[in-house]
């Protein structure tokens, strides 16, 4: 571009992703430190990030390196992971897509805790602390994001009367209760199976991260076979019709704002409280960081310099998406669904609806401000976040594969369930 005030100033353009990056380098003898991002594909949210951290200061460069070519993941995360076992692993990982729990076992990782410990800027203290938590692994914290969002599920208030954390048998009962059964719940996704979904928000209940051990051949993980066998769902033609008239008794799927948990009480025609999904363990509601959640490489020669990266993607890198997760940014959040939203338009004010849902000639719904209630009633939901939405695609497929035979009849539930068992556990051992 130039040489300005000394430095030679570059942008490399982006034509295929519409992005471009600043660079500035100075004559002479450098003396930056590079570090490296590995990342399975690069998303446009880090790519800003890391131009923008490299814009901020001359000390510190980041390079990203992504490990996916086409739209082979598992061959992507092979190469890393031979990387790591190679000792070329980049200085910084995101976990994003990957069974990191496997690599954190191995020692590959640092602990981010006593980064945070030392930092005053970015202490533990500092970060809601429930998903903090739930993304512990004995008591260490491997990878965090900026960003979370929360995957639970919830039903009209007069009907759960504040119950949480339930198991199987007693979801089924307040269905049965209630005049239906698991047929009236709504919001499985259309793009993976419901074994899929029940199982990446409920893996901790039949796996041991920490010493690398399984149960899969007991009643809690029958139960979740039957229910993706059984469930077929409901046909209806009006969403808000369904639920009014309680042919959908509860839903499942992702709360990312207050203004969301304004339309499902609007949906319901009265408040909502969140059941969460059954388990044997916590309130069955769990999280999920949003984006890239990054890792330090634990042979990393530039440790800190990793953490300086780390600190400022946390500090700056929220957009607006899901809940930010450093507690005054969240606060801020929160304290912004109360205010209205206005804007001018030839000499006139008019609201702006920050949510809204249409069926035609049947229901509009606007929201165009929350209550301190629906304020109250999220950040009470996001305080019982008791773990984590996590896909580990290499025991998914050995679930998937074996869960079929039952399925189609071909074997029984204990049989499927004892391989699966085993299966699971050779690859935890291969995987330590």
């Amino acid at each position: 571009m130039g040489i300005r005030e000394g430095k030679i100033e570059v942008i490399d353009n982006y034509p295929g992703s519409g992005n471009a990056e600043y660079s500035s380098f100075t004559p002479g003898e450098s003396k930056q430190v590079q570090l490296t991002i590995g990342v399975m594909e690069m998303q446009a949210d880090m790519r800003k990030i890391i131009t923008e951290f490299n814009r901020s200061q001359d000390y510190i460069q980041i390079k990203p390196v992504a490990y996916v070519e086409g739209t082979d993941y598992d061959a992507g995360y092979e190469k890393l992971k031979l990387d790591v076992v190679q000792g070329k692993a980049p200085d910084l990982i995101s976990t994003y897509g990957i069974d990191y729990e496997s690599l954190v076992n191995k020692g590959v990782f640092v602990n981010l805790y006593e980064y945070m410990e030392a930092d005053p800027e970015c202490n533990k203290e500092m970060f809601v602390p429930s998903v903090l938590k739930a993304y512990e692994t004995e008591g260490c914290l491997y990878t965090v994001a900026p960003s979370f969002l929360i995957h639970t599920m919830w039903g009209r208030s007069s009907l759960l009367q504040g119950r949480h954390g339930v198991d199987m048998n007693e979801l089924i009962q307040i269905l049965k209760e209630n005049g239906g059964d698991i047929n009236n719940i709504y919001g499985f996704s259309a793009d993976e199976s419901v074994l899929r979904t029940l199982c990446s928000l409920g893996m901790s209940q039949f796996i041991n991260w920490g010493d690398g051990t399984c149960d899969f051949a007991n009643d809690e993980f029958y139960q979740i076979l039957e229910f993706a066998k059984e469930y077929r769902g409901t046909s209806f033609e009006s969403l808000y019709l369904a639920t009014r008239e309680n042919e959908i008794l509860l839903t499942l799927g992702l709360i990312t704002s207050v203004e969301d948990y304004c339309l499902e009480s609007e949906l319901y025609g009265e408040d909502v409280d969140f059941v969460g999904y059954p388990t044997t363990e916590g309130t069955g509601t769990v999280a999920s960081f949003l984006g890239d959640a990054l890792a330090v490489n634990a042979k990393s020669g530039y440790l800190q310099e990793a953490w300086k990266f780390i600190k400022y993607y946390l500090l700056h890198g929220y957009d607006g998406s899901g809940f930010p997760i450093m507690q005054d940014q969240f606060e801020e959040v929160l304290l912004a669904s109360i205010e209205e939203i206005w804007v001018e338009e030839d000499g006139q004010f008019a609201r702006v609806a920050k949510k809204s849902y249409t069926e035609r000639d049947v229901v509009s719904i606007q929201i165009y401000k929350a209550e301190q209630k629906d304020v109250d009633a999220v950040k009470q939901l996001v305080e019982q976040v008791t773990g984590k939405f996590q896909y580990y695609n290499a025991i998914q497929n050995i679930i998937d594969e074996e869960a079929e035979y039952y399925f189609s009849g071909h074997k029984n539930l204990q049989v499927v369930a004892e391989v699966i068992q085993n299966r699971v556990r050779l690859y935890l051992q291969e995987s330590r």
